[in-house]
């Protein structure tokens, strides 16, 4: 039948525990409704909910920035044309950020695991590394999303 498509509500999904993640959702029902003004508290709810934990929460600005330098260099290894290229890349990326995740995996993944128990250890390594670096609460939060 031609007519409007039946617009779905994103309410309907299934919640989550973050009560940011569930403000921002109202806030889009109501950008999509237009029905209502929307406030700067409303534009800041959003904009944290889409921010989300960092991986540079709490760091100082060098910080930061080696930590952000570092998950650049692990893409770049991620996309290196050679194992020796990639090896190199990593490492470099986990000198400047040993708890660089993306590092480790490549690490893992594509060159150090010759079994799977190797394979297992590596990605502890990583998931304990991620840990440091969102924190336990910030896992839990949002395990599954």
């Amino acid at each position: 039948m031609p007519g409007k498509p039946a617009q779905k509500s994103l309410s309907k999904k299934k919640s989550t525990p973050n009560s940011e993640v569930a403000a921002a959702v109202g806030l889009l029902e109501k950008l999509m409704a237009g029905s209502e003004p929307i406030t700067q508290l409303d534009l800041d709810t959003l904009l944290a909910s889409l921010q989300g934990p960092s991986a540079t929460d709490g760091l100082t600005g060098e910080q930061a920035d080696e930590r952000n330098e570092a998950q650049q260099i692990a893409f770049e290894a991620m996309e290196a044309e050679s194992e020796a290229q990639a090896r190199k890349l990593a490492k470099r990326a986990l000198k400047l950020d040993p708890d660089c995740v993306d590092a480790l995996a490549v690490m893992n993944n594509d060159l150090d695991a010759r079994t799977i128990r190797e394979s297992i250890a590596g990605l502890r390594k990583a998931v304990a590394a991620c840990e440091r670096s969102l924190g336990t609460q910030s896992i839990r939060e949002n395990a599954g999303h």
